[in-house]
């Protein structure tokens, strides 16, 4: 990210303050990108799986928070498969500040 510090703020209350780095380390989970067709209706089945934290649409990409990428990432893409959606590439990534903002957000 391009900045020294992050004023994350919703409605005029301040929701965090720090460094992208630390805000982005301290996302709860670890998240995953997954490049699907269809995207949205991918976003649907996924959010209902129960080791999903979030699944959130980007572009053509899903970006799905876990608890654990290397244990629950081969479930969720399986559960894709196994509903007709193709997974054309999934890794875990370092979550965007948008992602670290919809935590908070969720946090409430």
């Amino acid at each position: 990210e391009r900045f020294d510090r992050v004023t994350l703020l919703q409605q005029g209350r301040m929701l965090a303050v720090d460094t992208p780095e630390a805000l982005q380390r301290g996302l709860e989970g670890e998240v995953i990108m997954v490049r699907v067709e269809r995207v949205r209706e991918a976003r649907d089945l996924v959010a209902g799986l129960p080791m999903v934290r979030r699944a959130a649409v980007f572009r053509d990409r899903l970006h799905v928070t876990l608890a654990s990428a290397e244990r629950e990432g081969p479930e969720v893409e399986s559960s894709l498969r196994d509903a007709g959606f193709p997974v054309l590439e999934r890794h875990v990534i370092v979550p965007s500040m948008e992602d670290v903002f919809i935590d908070y957000l969720e946090r409430g």
